[in-house]
């Protein structure tokens, strides 16, 4: 007698879904808090760049202390919009690390933007030694001559004319009127660089009716950016006998 097949009757649930209720009036009133919270870490952030700036023109070339307070200015949210009385009740930790980032990120771009040409420059010239050169002229021959007799120190015979060139490079400009040579020695020389082109300056010791006295002579160069930064190149030396 063959066995009945028991069949299972497999019962399907029915699941009715339903969308949550969509709350318009709760969903405008988070997002113009939102708003409200974005622009208080907006202008939180700027006030904060103006005091950061300020702070680092003072400790430059220190940035840790204007960075720090800069950052932890995130941490006066909290307090101005309690102070404004904004009901922030509805804000989750989502929400409060998105106004913090907006903080953040404000603070951060707006200082780097005015710690940079064309608003300021904190880098002194920089005044290229590899591009120093050296010549002068003996008389009777008009050919500028490099000194290369193997010393490091130019030894040269009285009478002479001499040639310093150097390559001076800045950030933002050089003040043209501030680059001079100083001469120090048996003789002492103060005498301004002329700009030539490609960033180069020349100053030529002209002296052919006054001869040099012997001895040994130090010089240097010193220039000045627009924004009033000094780079001096110095220790550099020669020697007329």
């Amino acid at each position: 007698m063959a066995k009945k097949r028991r069949q299972k009757v497999e019962k399907k649930e029915e699941y009715d879904f339903k969308l949550p209720e969509f709350d318009e009036h709760q969903f405008i009133s988070l997002e113009l808090l939102k708003a409200k919270t974005s622009l208080i870490a907006f202008l939180l952030a700027i006030l904060m760049v103006v005091i950061t700036f300020q702070l680092y023109t003072i400790t430059y070339p220190a940035a840790l202390g204007p960075i720090v307070l800069g950052v932890f200015g995130v941490m006066g949210l909290p307090i101005i919009i309690k102070y404004l009385k904004i009901d922030v009740s509805d804000f989750d930790w989502k929400n409060w690390v998105g106004t913090g980032a907006v903080y953040i990120l404000t603070w951060l771009a707006v200082f780097i933007l005015l710690c940079n040409p064309p608003f300021s420059d904190f880098i002194e010239p920089y005044i290229d030694e590899e591009k120093l050169e050296f010549t002068y002229q003996v008389p009777d021959n008009d050919t500028w001559q490099t000194w290369d007799d193997g010393s490091d120190i130019p030894i040269l015979v009285s009478p002479i004319k001499i040639n310093i060139t150097v390559k001076i490079i800045d950030n933002s400009a050089i003040d043209k009127d501030s680059v001079k040579v100083m001469i120090k020695g048996p003789q002492n020389y103060s005498m301004k660089m002329d700009y030539i082109d490609n960033d180069q300056y020349r100053t030529i010791l002209r002296n052919n009716d006054q001869k040099f006295l012997k001895g040994k002579y130090t010089y240097s160069i010193e220039a000045k950016d627009v924004y009033g930064h000094t780079s001096t190149l110095s220790n550099k030396r020669f020697e007329i006998f």
